[in-house]
């Protein structure tokens, strides 16, 4: 079986798929207080972003737009275009303790638990 070169496969996803923007990396991680989203946007402006949260679902959307002029490009290997990334919480998330921030490229969001749901400890009576 013989193997496709690259480019022969770049311009098939470009004919078929012409608009597929780009996805930003991301990393979720949970501690005892909550979740924390971070999302690597470089070159991103972070009025270019939006941020919402209904119920348990997380989006974050944006354009990281092209640079410069139009030239007669030899390669071109960064990447631009409008993004969307969704991600469905766990029902321990509280919606109403969100809180972004952006720096050096990257997004971080911090979605708090609802109280309940957070560990407690429990003291021991001795008798």
């Amino acid at each position: 079986m013989q193997l496709m070169p690259m480019r022969t496969l770049d311009r098939l996803f470009d004919e078929f798929l012409p608009d597929r923007g780009w996805l930003p990396a991301m990393d979720i991680a949970e501690d005892k207080g909550g979740f924390l989203i971070a999302l690597e946007l470089p070159g991103v402006d972070p009025k270019d972003v939006d941020v919402s949260i209904t119920g348990r679902i997380l989006t974050v959307a944006g354009e990281k737009k092209a640079a410069g002029e139009e030239q007669e490009y030899h390669r071109v290997e960064r990447t631009w275009g409008s993004f969307t990334r969704t991600v469905t919480l766990p029902d321990s998330v509280d919606a109403g303790s969100v809180q972004a921030q952006s720096k050096d490229g990257v997004l971080t969001i911090r979605i708090g638990k609802r109280e309940e749901v957070k560990p407690r400890k429990i003291d021991i009576e001795a008798s």
